[in-house]
């Protein structure tokens, strides 16, 4: 599960980082699970077709990305092509673990761990997540 860091407004991460303040004891451990955007940087496909079946009905989807600088976004636009047509797209802020550690460390939260997955494995560009473990450090 994703945490909704990127995909949100700087606005409203403003807003859910308050919020995640006052919810969590000093001493208290945050986990953000996010993308990693080393990996989604390495990995980075500009155009997938898939054909999906749910409950026995083909969809045909086109899978369109790219990626924009300053600050690092990906941009994603989905086109169902059968048995309909329909289209959408959303964008996914990509931070670096350096920006989530200023950002953690503005709401008083001190990075105690990072992982590439939840098997703990090293934090790399061939791991598609960046698991962040997080203590607060004091109240205000």
């Amino acid at each position: 599960m994703y945490s909704g860091i990127g995909i949100l407004t700087p606005q409203l991460n403003e807003v859910m980082f308050k919020n995640l303040f006052l919810s969590v004891k000093r001493g208290g451990r945050l986990i953000l699970d996010m993308l990693n955007p080393d990996w989604v940087l390495k990995s980075f496909i500009a155009c997938r077709h898939k054909t999906i079946i749910i409950e026995g009905q083909k969809y045909n989807i086109i899978h369109r990305r790219e990626i924009l600088y300053q600050p690092l976004r990906e941009v994603n636009y989905i086109t169902l092509t059968f048995p309909y047509h329909k289209e959408d797209s959303y964008t996914i802020q990509l931070y670096s673990l350096e920006e989530m550690s200023n950002l953690l460390e503005k709401y008083h939260y001190k990075i105690f761990f990072c992982y590439g997955n939840f098997s703990y494995a090293v934090l790399s560009p061939n791991k598609p997540r960046m698991i962040i473990v997080a203590d607060k450090t004091r109240n205000v």
